[in-house]
Parts: structure tokens; sequence; C-alpha cells
């Protein structure tokens, strides 16, 4: 009887420690989501070049790539790409169309440039919803 009652109240523990988490998190649950459902969807970047106004953080190998670019900035111990007018340093305007952008160091950008939209969030397989061509997909999704 006690092993019982100790099991629901238990129970009952976790219900709110979980009601508590969706609501804490509704955010990032709605990431995790969303990768979820565009995993296998192929994605085309619409190259609008609104991720070039995210903070990029560069690895060791991205330092490397883009030692002798003058291409990062020291901010809190960490090395990022440089911005001008809150946009990557390196993003141009695609010469065959004035909407699309484009990259200057396309071949030798950060890892987290190539991987974008895909993202870890806490160590959890996300997409970054801020994207415009994941917005486009998720109002085609639901």
């Amino acid at each position: 009887m006690k092993t019982l009652l100790f099991l629901i109240i238990f129970a009952v523990g976790l219900g709110c420690i979980a009601l508590v988490c969706l609501l804490f998190f509704k955010s990032e649950i709605k990431n995790i989501i969303a990768a979820r459902k565009l995993r296998k969807k192929e994605f085309n970047c619409s190259q609008c070049g609104l991720c070039c106004s995210f903070t990029v953080t560069l690895n060791k190998c991205d330092i490397e790539n883009l030692e002798n670019k003058d291409a990062f900035k020291l901010t809190f111990g960490k090395k990022h790409l440089l911005k001008t007018n809150g946009s990557c340093s390196f993003l141009g305007t695609d010469s065959t169309c004035s909407s699309k952008k484009s990259c200057s160091i396309y071949s030798l950008r950060p890892q987290a440039c190539r991987k974008f939209p895909f993202i870890k969030y806490a160590g959890i397989k996300a997409i970054d919803t801020r994207c415009t061509e994941v917005k486009r997909m998720l109002n085609n999704i639901s």
C-alpha cells in the first residue's frame, strides 16, 4: 500500500515537472519538432542572407582555414566572424540577381554556416526556425 501511494505521488510529481518543462521550454520544443518534420525534406537555401546577420562562433578548424583572411575577432574568449553593418563582412550580392546574397569565402565558410539551419541545441539535433526558408517550409507542413 505504501509503495503504491509512493508511486502515485511520484507520478504526479513527474507530471508537474513535465508540465513546467513544457511551458518553460516551449520554443525549444517547437524547434525540435520542426527539425524532425523537416529532417527528411530537402533544404534549399533561398540565399536571403538573414543567417549572415547571426553571430558565428568559429571552431579550431574554421580559424585555421580563415587565418589569412582577417576574418574574426575575439569576444568573451571565443572567436567570431567579423560583421560589417550588422552582417558578415564576407556577405555580398549575387551578380546574377540583386535579391540573392553570396558569400565571398563560400569554399572556406565556417562549419556553422555549412550546416545552417541544422543546429545542435543542448546536444539535440534541431533546426533554427529564424531561417526564412525554414519558416516557409513549416507553413507548408502545417
